[in-house]
Order: C-alpha cells, then structure tokens, then sequence
C-alpha cells in the first residue's frame, strides 16, 4: 500500500510538473522571438550574412585560394612599359588623342633632342628652412661656410670638372664650355691683350689662367 501512495504520488507530481515545464519552455521560445522582432536591421543583416558565409565557408576558401593564385600567376606575367610614357586615358578621349597628335609634331620631337637640363651649384648647402607645413613658403638660400674658390686647388678641380663630367655622360652641346672653362680663356686673352678691360687690371693682377 505504501508502494502504489508513493507511485500515485510521483504521478501526480509528474502530471503537476509537466505543465509547468511546458510553460517555461513556452516562455522562452516567446523571449526568444520577441529578441528577434527587436533586432536592429544591421544586426539581421549580419546574421544573414554570417549564415551563408559558415554554409558555404569551404567554397569561399576554395574560391579566394584559386583567385590568389591566379592574381600571382598574372602579376608574374606583367612586363616593364617600353616607355616611361603612361596613358591615365582611353584612346578615344579627347585629350588622349590630342597627346597623340602632339607627339608627332616637330616642335615635340626637337624638344625631346635637346634633352634635359641640369643646374650644379657650389657653396651651397641642401637646406630647408621654409614650414614644410606650409608649401606656399620658400627656403632661404643657406651658404657652405667652408665652401673656398680661392685656393689653387679648388680652381683646378672646377676647370677640370666640365671634362669629366662630359667623360662620363657626354657633351651637352658640340659649342658648349663652362663658366670655368670660359673664365680661363678670358685670363688667357686679357694678359695678353694690349688694353685689359678694368675689371682685369683692379682684380686679377695680370695672372694668365686659372
């Protein structure tokens, strides 16, 4: 009798239970659903996205290894322009094909004959003494105190800088000569010249070069 008081007993505890079990449950799917309701749009965008990006996250591999190995293959296959020319335009622009155009004009290619220009200075120092936050403002020319042109060896070595200079790239132009060069002639010409100029006789004291 004590036995089936016992099981009766645990059955209507277990027919109490159920219900109450079945309501917490409930309570919770309905929480949950209510959280998914107040979701913000980005939030359910992201978890869209996170889905189907962990469904097909082995494709994705797949696919990003295959493009960076095809990436690597074309980049190794890329070649140097022929020219240092670069055409930020298509064919068919206007301005593209007036650069076109212009290349084949005389005045263009007389231009491309004379090369380029280079200025050498001497006494100076490769300073920056503007705001390098302000481009609008210039630099200061700033001297090289120990820069001295008077000596015998600093002339030598400006006279024979130009012949050097053209040694190893060429002269600039079949007529030209540097100042130094020029300088050394004038002397030449002024010591033996019958009427130095003023500037000759109060400066350089009758010496005959450089």
């Amino acid at each position: 009798l004590d036995l089936q008081a016992t099981a009766t007993n645990s059955d209507n505890n277990n027919e109490e239970g159920a219900p109450k079990h079945m309501a917490e449950r409930n309570e919770e799917e309905r929480q949950g659903l209510l959280e998914d309701e107040h979701k913000t749009l980005i939030h359910r965008v992201f978890d869209g996205y996170y889905m189907i990006l962990h469904k097909f996250r082995w494709l994705v591999l797949v696919a990003a290894a295959a493009a960076t190995i095809g990436c690597t293959i074309f980049a190794a296959q890329l070649t140097q322009p022929a020219t240092s020319d670069v055409a930020l335009l298509p064919d068919s622009n206007e301005y593209q094909m007036h650069w076109a155009w212009k290349q084949n004009l005389l005045s263009n290619e007389l231009a491309k004959l004379e090369g380029s220009e280079a200025v050498l200075l001497w006494g100076v120092e490769p300073a920056d003494t503007g705001n390098h936050l302000d481009p609008d403002t210039w630099t200061t020319l700033v001297l090289d105190d120990d820069f001295d042109p008077k000596s015998k060896e600093a002339q030598l070595y400006l006279l024979d800088f130009c012949g050097r200079l053209f040694e190893s790239f060429g002269k600039v132009k079949e007529d030209y000569e540097c100042p130094m060069v020029q300088f050394d002639g004038w002397l030449k010409d002024q010591s033996t010249s019958e009427t130095p100029t003023m500037a000759y006789t109060e400066n350089c004291r009758g010496v005959s070069s450089a």
